[in-house]
């Protein structure tokens, strides 16, 4: 979802110095050690769920949301949804899915992005029709979470919009050395991590906040993070520079396959504390593993 040198360059834009050459062997070293350490095996759980597929398609046609774009996102959002909540109702699935839906919307247009919260706030109609759906959605959250853990996903929705309005901005400012939490700052507004970190504990499943919140900054951590560390090789392959990893090189002035092997170790630790913080609710942490596998 979301990047070697002390030169005043762009910190989330392309680099102005020619790139090593692509190392594959040694990312796909890299993500088999991470994979290996979170003792990863597929998933048995059909990812394929036609009704809420069917849904999907039918908000997308009845919102005059229709276009090549948000229909290729159907399938991946409805099985990311079925893959991390496969015990959620579909009521509670549909939600999922469409947090999935709008997140690839917002780079391709973000001038009603922009102006998402202070119409919301005011009530006034949104700039997309998308937008529109969105702030149902938002609304049924209460319906399928406890009120506390809906304002948290109320809120990283919010966050997420932000984020992702500022970032393609970034490209016009220099990098700074030594503000090391800038990179993470961004990427945390743009992961939505807190809100993906929530869902699989609804009220079908007798989940309330309090059952979770002591594991939440290193779910948020672990969501955004994996992503990253999983999207590495095709973003490496494409050349794209504009990401979290090659961000954090950058900065600390290491390449970014030191960076990699830092983030397997360090998603490592952080999956051991969501662990451990759930080790007292049994359900709590089987309803996190079977997201968590999912998710991957």
């Amino acid at each position: 979802m979301l990047p070697l040198s002390s030169k005043s360059e762009c910190p989330f834009g392309p680099s102005s110095q020619p790139q090593p050459e692509y190392q594959v062997e040694r990312v796909a070293s890299i993500v088999k050690t991470f994979l290996q350490e979170v003792g990863y095996v597929p998933t048995k759980i059909n990812p394929v769920n036609k009704a809420l597929e069917d849904y999907m398609e039918h908000l997308m046609n009845t919102r005059g949301l229709a276009c090549e774009q948000l229909k290729k996102t159907i399938n991946f959002s409805a099985s990311l949804s079925e893959l991390g909540c496969y015990k959620s109702t579909l009521e509670e699935k549909k939600n999922v899915a469409f947090g999935v839906y709008i997140d690839d919307k917002v780079t391709k247009d973000p001038a009603p992005f922009k102006e998402f919260a202070s119409r919301l706030i005011r009530n006034q109609q949104q700039l997309d029709p998308i937008l529109t759906a969105f702030t149902e959605v938002l609304g049924r959250m209460w319906d399928s979470y406890d009120p506390l853990a809906a304002s948290a996903i109320f809120d990283d929705a919010l966050s997420f919009v932000t984020g992702t309005c500022i970032e393609p901005e970034l490209h016009r400012l220099p990098l700074v050395q030594g503000i090391n939490r800038f990179s993470w700052y961004i990427r945390d507004l743009t992961g939505a991590s807190n809100a993906y970190g929530l869902f699989p504990f609804t009220k079908s499943g007798n989940f309330n906040m309090l059952n979770v919140v002591q594991a939440l900054p290193d779910m948020n951590f672990w969501t955004c993070l994996t992503n990253d560390l999983l999207s590495f090789h095709k973003e490496e392959s494409t050349g794209e520079t504009g990401t979290f990893i090659y961000n954090r090189a950058r900065n600390d002035n290491k390449s970014r396959y030191e960076t990699c092997e830092e983030i397997v170790a360090e998603l490592r630790d952080a999956r051991q504390t969501i662990h451990k913080a759930l080790a007292n609710n049994a359900a709590a942490l089987e309803a996190w593993t079977i997201w968590e596998r999912g998710y991957m």
